[in-house]
């Protein structure tokens, strides 16, 4: 029941970010005013190949910093393993990560210098991610990586004219 609710949770989180002009064919990006606090939120964001319940793409400048979330469109859980994200740019070498699991479909990061932040930043065609989930098992999703050099340099220029670098 409960990866019933994450997965619920998770795929509304990504349906209301499909609905930020992002697709599978290209990145989009919003700028929203958060309700509370008068703040820009500016938003980068693609979903997978198949669309949003095959996972997405979020990159966020807040007000009091930048957040990236990936997903593959499964449960994962919030067990902290090694390695449990792996990408692949275009026909480039595989190039594993760990980064920060949460209790949903999706794993996250907080820093501009991170190698799968540059690689959005500079990839060519595609990107194919795989998450290990807290029993490892994977789950990979593909994203076009068209539009995200503008998007990605959009959100990062955001954060830097706030004062927060995230690097």
């Amino acid at each position: 029941m409960l990866r019933v609710i994450v997965g619920l949770t998770a795929l509304f989180f990504a349906l209301n970010a499909y609905a930020l002009n992002g697709s599978e064919e290209h990145w989009g990006v919003t700028e929203e005013t958060d309700g509370f606090t008068d703040n820009s939120v500016v938003t980068a964001m693609v979903v997978a190949e198949g669309g949003p319940e095959n996972g997405f793409i979020l990159l966020t400048c807040y007000s009091d910093g930048f957040e990236g979330k990936v997903s593959a469109g499964e449960y994962i859980g919030d067990k902290r393993i090694r390695d449990n994200f792996k990408f692949r740019v275009d026909e480039e070498n595989p190039v594993e990560l760990t980064m920060k699991p949460t209790s949903k479909t999706y794993v996250y990061f907080n820093n501009f210098n991170s190698p799968f932040f540059k690689a959005l930043e500079n990839g060519k065609s595609t990107i194919l991610v795989q998450l290990r989930s807290y029993d490892y098992d994977t789950s990979s999703a593909r994203y076009t990586l068209r539009g995200s050099t503008n998007a990605v340099r959009e959100v990062k220029e955001a954060c830097k004219n706030r004062g927060r670098n995230a690097d």
